[in-house]
């Protein structure tokens, strides 16, 4: 091995003896420094202003002892030191061995033979246990760094046993759970674990032991009794005897946040399905003029909201009497107004004076059956239509969990009972104006006919005329492509081909002679 170069302080006060080691190590390690000093004060004031890898000291100095030396303020780090004296004891050894002393010798004559050696031996001794200071040091700085961490973070932190008992536990794990970090100590994952049964535990360690680390959501219980939701991550080591460093993050406040951008994105999709279903019921009440065909698209758009199974329309007759069933939703469902109540064990009586959403279980009597399509259904939601005064029957929705009609949906359904009674009207409105125009029609067609026969009345000879001109005009209209109601027109037009006659005065129009 490749021998260092060294510098070194002989500090002695036998002349003789520093000649020999001198001489002993120009002949060993000639690149070597070697110095030497006589007493104590003159190696004191030679080491204030150099530094020596090793010091070679007399135990006994007249003016003092070579230990001081070890205790010199200016050396700006630990040396190989050597102790050497002409009478040794072991007290004297012990204590410069307590001082940092490498090594102690007692002068001899092989002795200043063998220090360059020796000194040479000391001085990779005192690397070797320098570095290892060294590397324990830096370990120990980690090791309290890593500790600082562990103790600042906000996350929990604990040092798991292979059994499951806890042999380092952080503040924060300790506040979040409400013991103080030394209660933690010694209690096991049984202790805290609120979800997992010991069996259910045991096979988590299984597996963490087998995989090698594991994260999951759990519950951890605090030492009042509720419950935390928290995240474990764990490393499982099995160099440090199946040791397992663990974090624990407390997630209530992000589930929390989750469950409350749930709500707002189930309360946008709702209001979005709610102005959809609005909006189609407007296209419908706009686009349909039947009545059966704008009620049972009403009933298909209230199927449609969330938790709905089935629905019904029942309505009053026309004297404002007896209830029936006007639409159905599924269309395969057979029910009658008498069944309806029968399932709620309502009076139709007092249906006509609701005047608010009512909500009732289906509780048929043990003799009737619910209809297949109704068999999943729990309870019904009853919406009365009512325009001012009067009452126009009643939308029945049914659900299989009663939560669907919350605050939200009762204010919705309060929007949907108006447009069906929009609707209703609509329906309503449109059939007096088609009746209207019937009888407008039947009006205008039986006054053409009236004049029609008052022109053949004054005029015998073209009697059958205006007949015979109706029925060539249709002809002649069809053939060129007329259909319907422009075929309409052509007939009204040929009766009235001769309305002129009417103001013609009888002299004339019926004068036998020529005109």
């Amino acid at each position: 091995m490749e021998s260092d170069k060294l510098t070194i302080l002989m500090v002695e006060d036998n002349l003789d003896h520093i000649e020999l080691a001198r001489r002993a190590f120009e002949l060993a390690y000639s690149e070597d420094e070697f110095h030497a000093c006589t007493t104590l004060a003159q190696a004191q004031e030679w080491l204030q202003i150099n530094q020596p890898q090793v010091i070679i000291a007399d135990l006994h100095l007249p003016d003092g002892s070579g230990l001081a030396l070890l205790e010199q303020p200016s050396l700006d780090a630990k040396v190989a030191a050597v102790m050497i004296t002409n009478q040794g004891d072991e007290q004297h050894a012990v204590q410069a061995i307590k001082h940092g002393a490498m090594d102690y010798l007692v002068k001899g004559p092989e002795t200043f033979r063998r220090l360059p050696s020796l000194a040479h031996r000391v001085y990779h001794q005192w690397k070797i246990i320098e570095a290892k200071n060294e590397a324990e040091e830096k370990l120990r700085q980690h090791e309290a760094l890593l500790n600082s961490i562990l103790q600042s973070t906000r996350d929990g932190y604990l040092l798991i046993g292979a059994d499951g008992t806890f042999l380092e536990v952080n503040r924060a794990y300790a506040e979040l759970i409400g013991y103080a970090p030394d209660e933690l100590i010694g209690k096991t994952i049984r202790d805290i674990e609120a979800l997992q049964a010991d069996e259910q535990i045991a096979a988590t360690l299984e597996r963490i032991q087998s995989e090698g680390s594991a994260l999951f959501e759990t519950r951890h219980r605090h030492c009042q009794g509720h419950l935390i939701d928290v995240e474990v991550s764990v490393t499982y080591l099995p160099d440090q005897g199946g040791k397992m460093v663990t974090f624990v993050r407390d997630i209530r406040e992000r589930l929390a946040m989750q469950t409350a951008l749930q709500e707002a994105k189930g309360h946008i999709e709702r209001q979005l399905e709610e102005m959809t279903i609005l909006r189609n019921i407007d296209r419908a009440i706009t686009s349909y003029q039947e009545s059966e065909s704008l009620i049972q698209v009403l009933l298909e758009q209230m199927s449609h909201l969330k938790g709905i199974c089935a629905a019904c329309l029942l309505l009053r007759d026309a004297d404002g009497g007896l209830w029936k069933v006007k639409a159905a939703v599924p269309t395969t469902s057979s029910c009658d107004v008498a069944r309806l109540a029968s399932w709620v064990g309502l009076d139709l009586s007092l249906l006509a004076e609701l005047s608010q959403i009512e909500i009732l279980p289906l509780n048929p009597s043990p003799d009737i059956s619910l209809p297949e399509s109704f068999s999943e259904c729990k309870y019904v939601a009853i919406l009365p239509l009512r325009k001012g005064q009067h009452d126009l029957g009643a939308l029945w929705m049914f659900t299989t969990d009663p939560k669907v009609f919350d605050q939200a949906w009762r204010d919705f359904a309060n929007s949907l009972a108006m447009q069906t009674v929009i609707a209703l009207e609509s329906v309503r409105l449109y059939e007096q104006l088609r009746q209207q125009h019937e009888e407008l029609v039947e009006a205008y067609q039986a006054t053409l006919e009236a004049w029609s026969r008052t022109l053949e009345i004054r005029d015998k000879e073209t009697q059958g005329h205006t007949v015979r001109v109706v029925e060539v005009s249709l002809k002649l209209a069809s053939a060129f492509g007329y259909a319907g109601e422009k075929l309409e027109v052509f007939r009204r037009g040929a009766m009235l081909h001769d309305i002129g006659k009417i103001r013609i005065p009888d002299a004339i129009l019926l004068k036998p002679a020529a005109l």
